[in-house]
């Protein structure tokens, strides 16, 4: 499985590298810091260039130069990338920006627990249930 996490908080991200050693599906995770850097990642993609598409993303809502929500309506909004599955990844739990999520095409919306053993299994579930669901060559798939 390809991941793409839109992360700039250089602790979470390696929380989430520390959580994925202990899974046993093999996750090629790629890592960009600002939401910008998350488009940008994507315009290299196939069939655009030579990158693999992510299978999914993982996408955090406070993001610096375009945050979550802006990067996840262009993501739903582009012909190639809006069946890429988008889980919002985030601090917040706040009903109304879970629902903003949500209408903006969010596949799903976890909150980043604060404990570490939380942490990992919110990754552990997150994985577990990406994995069973058919998502192989997503992003190339002509559409």
């Amino acid at each position: 499985m390809r991941c793409l996490l839109v992360e700039d908080n250089p602790a979470d991200a390696t929380l989430v590298r520390y959580a994925l050693q202990a899974v046993e599906t093999p996750v090629e995770l790629s890592v960009v810091e600002d939401g910008q850097a998350a488009l940008d990642f994507l315009q290299q993609c196939a069939p655009y260039k030579s990158l693999p598409c992510p299978d999914v993303i993982l996408l955090d809502l406070n993001l610096p130069r375009k945050n979550g929500e802006e990067v996840l309506h262009e993501i739903k909004e582009h012909p190639q990338w809006k069946i890429i599955p988008v889980v919002m990844f985030t601090s917040t739990g706040e009903p109304h920006a879970v629902r903003r999520c949500y209408m903006l095409g969010a596949n799903a919306f976890l909150t980043k627990p604060g404990e570490l053993e939380a942490y990992v299994a919110v990754v552990h579930t997150f994985v577990a249930f990406w994995h069973a669901c058919q998502l192989s060559e997503l992003g190339s798939r002509d559409t």
